[in-house]
Parts: structure tokens; sequence; C-alpha cells
């Protein structure tokens, strides 16, 4: 019998809060080909699945229509749906900080525990935007700051249906992060446009804020805000 990836402690915290928080199904689709970290996540994402019967997930190959249909092109890849939409993928193996990414996934998924307050201002910010966009945001498994980063892009995607969230594992796939020139963790793109996009984690408030000021205005001078003054809540990783 195979070695179980996840250790009893994780799996233990894991069941108490999936069994204290999902109240909806969670319903997510994985996309593999032949490689290992494919063969990995098949591997995760099973075991994870069998911590709660709210939790299930279809599986895909590269050769599936599938997988043409959704435009999957890297994997494996992860697709997290809410009340029947996609609003999260995770592109790559959510190794050591990253697999608590995965698992907010799965919460944001089944409960709105996680979710941000529609009474709040940011809920507020958030819903001006109405174009369909994708945000990406490249991470790395042994960076503490991409954790919040992905949450708060993950929160912003379920706040919005016109928004999609995309977690990125940059050490897993140089040729993806290379065509945006990412050369720090994380950073986030906007509608996969290397000419969009930003280098840093920021509390959840300014991170919106520098979303709007891309999505609100278009001239140049406002689309590169990493060209900004202002720092970030945490130092980026080199």
């Amino acid at each position: 019998m195979d070695k179980a990836l996840l250790n009893d402690e994780v799996v233990k915290a894991l069941k108490h809060e999936f069994d204290s928080s999902l109240v909806n199904p969670v319903e997510m689709e994985l996309f593999v080909d032949s490689s290992m970290y494919s063969d990995i996540m098949e591997k995760l994402t099973s075991e994870v699945a069998t911590m709660s019967d709210k939790i299930s997930f279809n599986r895909y190959t590269n050769e599936d229509d599938k997988t043409k249909e959704m435009g999957v092109e890297y994997y494996p890849a992860t697709v997290f749906y809410k009340n029947g939409r996609e609003f999260a993928r995770f592109v790559g193996v959510p190794f050591e900080q990253m697999f608590s990414v995965f698992a907010f996934g799965i919460l944001l998924a089944g409960s709105n525990k996680y979710c941000i307050p529609e009474d709040s201002d940011d809920y507020s910010k958030i819903a001006t935007f109405q174009m369909d966009s994708c945000i990406s945001v490249f991470v790395s498994e042994s960076c503490e700051y991409c954790m919040p980063a992905a949450s708060t892009v993950m929160r912003i995607a379920e706040a919005n249906p016109k928004i999609k969230a995309e977690v990125v594992m940059a050490s897993l796939y140089r040729s993806l992060a290379n065509k945006y020139s990412i050369e720090a963790v994380p950073t986030t793109v906007l509608d996969h446009d290397p000419e969009k996009k930003f280098v840093g984690a920021y509390s959840e408030s300014l991170y919106i804020d520098k979303i709007s000021k891309i999505y609100l205005n278009q001239s140049p001078e406002i689309i590169m805000v990493e060209e900004e003054t202002e720092e970030s809540d945490q130092e980026q990783e080199e």
C-alpha cells in the first residue's frame, strides 16, 4: 500500500475544519497528463476527497475533449466550482505552504464562512469590476507571503462572478513564468497581460485597490502599478 501524502495530524485538522465549515457540496475538476506531478496531484486530491462526503472531483486527461473545452494547457490543474461556477484554478502541485491555499479553495467553495462580507467596502469595490477577467498570482512553495496573496485573489473571484482566480506554481512552470517576466513571488498578473502586473503581498483592501487602478484606468502610467513607490505590507520573495 502506498504511503499517504498527508500525515495524521494534518488529516485530523482538515477533517475537523471540513466538518465544521462545509455546508454545500464541493465540486472540483482535476486535469492531468502522464507526468509525475500529475500522479502526485491525483493522489493528493483523492486523499482530501475522502475527508468529507461533501467533496468530490472529476478527473480528465490531456486527451479529453473537456480539457480542450476548459483551455487547460499546463498540468496538473485543479478547477474549483461554487454554485456551478468556476471561480478558481490551482495550476501545479500545492507543495508545502501552498497546500493551505488548496485547502482554502475547498473551504471557499463549500462555505460562506471565509468569503468577503457583502456589507464591506471591499465587496462593494469588487462589485464594480464588470468585465470578464482573470487574476493570476504566481507563487512558490517556500514563499511565506504567497499564501495571503493567493487567498485574497480567490476571495475576490468568489465575490464577483465576472472574475476567475488562477494560482500558478511558478517554480514548476518556468516557461510560463518567463512568458510574464516573473522575477519575484508573489506576482499578480491581470488578464494574462504581462504589462498588467504588480509584485508583493498586501493587505486585502490595498490589494483590491491596486487591481481597481488597473481595471478602471487603462493608461500605461496606471497599468504599470509595480512602478509605484508605495511599499507592500511584506517584502516580496526574490
